[in-house]
């Protein structure tokens, strides 16, 4: 919905009616779709249902000859396209120096394996590959990588100021059937489009929401990608200066 009068007004009519401004949040909506969706495919979620992922599969097998689209020719054609031939953002010259950066700005040094304290994390993530524990990268896709980074300044963010983005006790809050953290910018997105996962997993792109909330979001975004970015530069900025 492009236009911001009449999104304002469908929800306006939404908050009188539904008591919500969308009304796949309203409670009795959300009841009697659980219920027609678990009736019909034995889940609540469609696509958490057998039926849901094997019609995704098939679909993905009869338009890209591969179950699982990012698996595909097709998005390794696309991701060529966008990364100057290469399948993964992080062999672009442009983010390896942004990465370099960031590393020196935070530690103190251009690539973090120069402090014992990584080098003997490292250490241990062998120890844990070798014993079946982990997955070795170079057994992940692209996406997966990329995922991984996110959580892992996501997980940083949230060490460092959930309470001050979330409150006291959101840790509580969250779980099954309780409050998901969402990024606003997806990381799928954040995958297509060449973005740091610093910025996906930065404190400008979470936010919690309910378990129906995040499963209706999906894989939207909720905010820009220029909005998430000038945040996030002109707080490194702040913080250089």
């Amino acid at each position: 919905m492009s236009n911001p009068k009449t999104k304002e007004k469908v929800e306006k009519t939404n908050l009188i009616k539904y008591e919500c401004k969308s009304s796949l949040g309203n409670k009795d909506v959300i009841a009697k779709r659980n219920k027609t969706n678990e009736e019909k495919f034995g889940h609540k979620n469609i696509f958490g249902s057998e039926y849901g992922k094997q019609k995704i599969k098939n679909t993905n097998k009869e338009l890209y000859d591969c179950e699982v689209y990012i698996n595909s020719e097709k998005a390794r054609e696309q991701r060529k396209k966008l990364f100057d031939g290469s399948i993964s953002p992080f062999n672009l010259k442009e983010n390896r120096d942004k990465s370099k950066k960031s590393t020196f700005e935070t530690y103190g040094v251009k690539c973090v394996f120069q402090l014992e304290e990584f080098r003997n994390k490292a250490k241990e993530s062998q120890t844990k590959i070798k014993k079946g524990y982990w997955i070795p990268d170079d057994q992940l896709s692209e996406l997966q990588k990329y995922r991984k980074k996110v959580w892992h300044f996501t997980r940083k963010t949230l060490n460092e100021c959930g309470n001050e983005l979330f409150g006291e006790g959101w840790k509580q809050r969250r779980g099954r059937n309780k409050e998901h953290l969402d990024h606003k910018y997806s990381i799928l997105e954040g995958f297509k489009q060449n973005m740091l996962p610093q910025i996906i997993g930065s404190k400008w792109n979470l936010q919690l929401l309910t378990e129906n909330e995040n499963i209706s979001k999906g894989v939207k975004c909720s905010v820009s990608k220029e909005e998430l970015i000038e945040l996030f530069e002109k707080y490194n900025k702040q913080r250089i200066s």
